[in-house]
């Protein structure tokens, strides 16, 4: 009869395992390196983003005295038309923040409307505004 070749593995938390010969596999570290690669480019398209909403905003600060905007709640928003993600990567609440403190460092203001005033009313307040 032929022997039978054996051996045990134990769970290791640094590698995969151990086995009952002493070899400890060593991982590759590719999932950590990963991990960094990722979280560079995410720090990296949070500062193109904030970028491109200082630069909107400045845009539109320099141009009007008076901005209205319509106010929305994001978070309930995400939530209820299950928009998630999509709603807080448009970035409008930093959007928002950015227009106003330029326009108060100005002296100019900003004006937020319901989101319930139809786009009528919304064309009749733009009137009013202009006069």
């Amino acid at each position: 009869m032929k022997q039978k070749r054996s051996l045990g593995l134990d769970f290791s938390m640094c590698e995969l395992y151990r086995d009952s010969n002493g070899n400890e596999p060593k991982y590759p570290g590719y999932y950590r390196e990963a991990e960094k690669k990722v979280k560079r480019e995410q720090r990296k398209l949070s500062k193109m983003q904030r970028d491109f909403l200082h630069k909107q905003s400045r845009k539109l600060v320099d141009h009007y005295e008076i901005i209205c905007i319509e106010y929305l709640d994001m978070k309930a928003m995400a939530k209820s038309l299950h928009l998630g993600k999509s709603v807080s990567d448009n970035g409008w609440g930093m959007f928002t923040g950015f227009l106003q403190y330029k326009l108060e460092e100005e002296g100019k203001c900003l004006v937020k409307i319901d989101d319930l005033i139809t786009g009528n009313r919304r064309r009749k307040i733009k009137n009013w505004v202009d006069k």
